[in-house]
């Protein structure tokens, strides 16, 4: 999934569960939200998570935009949401 990584070593995070994992490296993805490939910047690389997590925080700095539809969501890249502009 990366389109470019680099390298890293030893350097730790921590999860809310005081878990420790390592970060083997950071890098940029496309992601895939409806009909738009997004490009998602400095995305850590950790070899022991079994799944691909995203940030709503780490989204929001970064300036997207996450809109909720029940248990779905969609990502915005910045100013291109779309309004509902009703003139009444």
């Amino acid at each position: 999934m990366f389109k470019r990584i680099k390298c890293m070593n030893d350097v730790e995070t921590i999860t809310v569960e005081n878990q420790f994992y390592f970060i083997r490296g950071i890098g940029v993805v496309d992601i895939v939200s409806g009909a738009e490939k997004i490009r998602v910047q400095s995305v850590f690389y950790i070899q022991d998570i079994d799944r691909n997590v995203l940030s709503y925080d780490q989204l929001i700095t970064q300036g997207f935009t996450v809109k909720f539809t029940g248990d779905n969501c969609k990502v915005f890249p910045t100013f291109s949401v779309p309004l509902n502009n009703n003139i009444t």
